[in-house]
């Protein structure tokens, strides 16, 4: 599953100009499980939270087709993609846009762009 959902999030930022670090940073970010605590570096594929938002783009559960992975990353990678700036995409991908949010999107950026990858996984 990790091969095929990076490969189409790849595809997908081809498509829509954007960063393909910077995008899977924001997945990671976003959809990354914490148990006891500590983050854990994998991406979730599925509910996160209360069931409200799906990974793993973390997007809302109100947009058609946001339960099904592929759509997930297609959607999540569009709405990066609307503006130039990494920053100004952010604010409005996430309503709840800080700088620390901001600033842990770039560190990993850096850290997949050096080589690393994540491995996705699925919840139900």
């Amino acid at each position: 599953m990790t091969a095929m959902l990076l490969a189409w999030m790849w595809l997908c930022c081809y498509v829509y100009g954007v960063h393909y670090p910077d995008a899977l940073a924001t997945a990671l970010v976003e959809a990354r499980p914490v148990i006891r605590g500590e983050c854990v570096n994998v991406i979730r594929v599925g509910p996160i939270g209360h069931g409200k938002y799906y990974g793993p783009m973390g997007i809302n559960r109100c947009f058609s087709g946001a339960d099904d992975p592929k759509e997930n990353i297609r959607l999540g990678v569009r709405a990066l993609g609307r503006y130039p700036s990494l920053e100004k995409s952010l604010r409005k991908y996430n309503a709840t846009f800080n700088y620390a949010y901001y600033r842990e999107i770039c560190k990993w950026s850096r850290v997949i762009e050096s080589g690393w990858t994540p491995q996705f996984i699925q919840v139900e």
